[in-house]
C-alpha cells in the first residue's frame, strides 16, 4: 500500500544468534513517483528508553517477544515503537534471519564487496569464526555474513559496522537491480 504521497515504508530486521535481538534495524522508504529508494539504518545501541534493560534500541522486539511469546505481535510493537519515536509510517515490517540472507546472497551468486581492511574475529559462543582478507572480491552467503556481521575493532564502535552493512547493502542492491530481481533470489 503506497500512501498518499507516493511512498512505501518498510521496516526491515536482523536478529542475532544468541539474544533475539534486533542487530539490523533499518527502515526502506520507496517512493513510487520518484522511483527513488531512502534507506535509513538506525544504530544497534541507540539509546531507546521505552521497554529495554539497557537503554538500546535492538532490545525492543526481545522484550516485546518476552512478553507476548508471540513474532508477529512483537513486530507489530516494535513497528508501532519506531512510528511513535520517528514520526513516520511504516507500512509493511519483515525479519531476515541469518541463514535467509544467507541463502539469498548464495541464489544471486555471491556479491562483490571492496573490504576496505582485514577483518578478523573468533566468538566461540556463537560459533563465529571470521576472517576476510583485504579488497575486491566476491563474497557468498557465508563470508557476506561474516563481513555484516563483524563488529569488534571499528574505532567508532557500532557507527563503523554500520558503515559496513551499507557497503554491503549498496553491492547487494546493485547485484539485484543489474542482475536479477529480489524475487527470483528468493
Amino acid at each position: 500500500a503506497t500512501n498518499d504521497d507516493g511512498v512505501t515504508t518498510f521496516l526491515c530486521v536482523g536478529f542475532d544468534v544468541v539474544g533475539n535481538n534486533t542487530d539490523s534495524i533499518i527502515l526502506l522508504s520507496l517512493n513510487d513517483e520518484e522511483k527513488s529508494l531512502k534507506i535509513l539504518q538506525i544504530p544497534r545501541d541507540t539509546y531507546f528508553s521505552k521497554d529495554t534493560t539497557n537503554g538500546k534500541i535492538n532490545q525492543l522486539y526481545s522484550r516485546y517477544y518476552q512478553r507476548t511469546r508471540d513474532h508477529k505481535r512483537a513486530m507489530l510493537s516494535l513497528k508501532e515503537s519506531l512510528e511513535d519515536t520517528l514520526s513516520t509510517p511504516i507500512d509493511y515490517y519483515f525479519a531476515l534471519n541469518l541463514e535467509t540472507l544467507s541463502n539469498v546472497v548464495d541464489r544471486l551468486g555471491g556479491v562483490k564487496i571492496d573490504i576496505p581492511y582485514d577483518v578478523r574475529y573468533e566468538d566461540p559462543e556463537q560459533n563465529l569464526h571470521i576472517e576476510l582478507s583485504k579488497g575486491e572480491q566476491i563474497l557468498d552467503g557465508e563470508r557476506a555474513l561474516y563481513f555484516v556481521r563483524y563488529r569488534f575493532g571499528y574505532t567508532d564502535g557500532d557507527l563503523g559496522r554500520v558503515d559496513a552493512q551499507k557497503i554491503f547493502m549498496s553491492s547487494f542492491l546493485n547485484k539485484i537491480r543489474n542482475d536479477t530481481t529480489l524475487a527470483q533470489a528468493i
